[in-house]
């Protein structure tokens, strides 16, 4: 075959699978990325003393405020990740009734297995886990085991003492 009709069957090729994938998409058949930001409630599941333990956050101003916090940096729809221990279950529910169970693995990492991992700010973190501690009325860390409330105050971590004793 000639360059030429080698080159005009390669252009019809990518011209032919560029308007099957548009065709694909425009029937619907290609699901859009999910906005998070949509979503009417969302139910984190967190651990207390190695037992689940989920809060509710309804429809209101505080959750607007977490939604807000969502500022996506990338996707990657090619991977999700495993399960490592010290994770947190945040499920959304959008107006459509549609769900979305998803992992926060870490302070910028949620992960809808099976779907997409979505690398976005800490400030969704940050407001979400300020929503929890204040439904629950004491500090919750969203991404570790949390000790039991009825065993009394745990002391802080202060400041390391000098080594003089002083």
């Amino acid at each position: 075959m000639r360059p030429r009709t080698v080159l005009l069957l390669v252009c019809l090729i990518l011209g032919l699978g560029l308007a099957a994938r548009w065709a694909i998409a425009w029937a619907g058949f290609i699901p859009k990325p999910t906005d998070y930001r949509k979503a009417t409630q969302l139910t984190v599941t967190y651990r207390l003393k190695g037992q689940p333990r989920r809060v509710v956050i309804p429809q209101s101003q505080q959750l607007a405020h977490i939604l807000n916090g969502i500022q996506v940096y990338s996707r990657d729809e090619s991977r999700t990740m495993g399960r490592p221990p010290n994770t947190c279950d945040v499920d959304f529910a959008f107006p459509d009734g549609m769900q979305a169970h998803t992992i926060l693995y870490g302070p910028n990492w949620l992960d809808r297995p099976g779907w997409e991992a979505v690398s976005m700010s800490t400030e969704f973190y940050n407001r979400l886990q300020d929503a929890v501690t204040e439904q629950e009325g004491r500090p919750i860390n969203l991404l570790s085991d949390n000790p039991d409330p009825q065993a009394g105050p745990t002391q802080a971590p202060g400041p390391l003492p000098s080594p003089g004793g002083k």
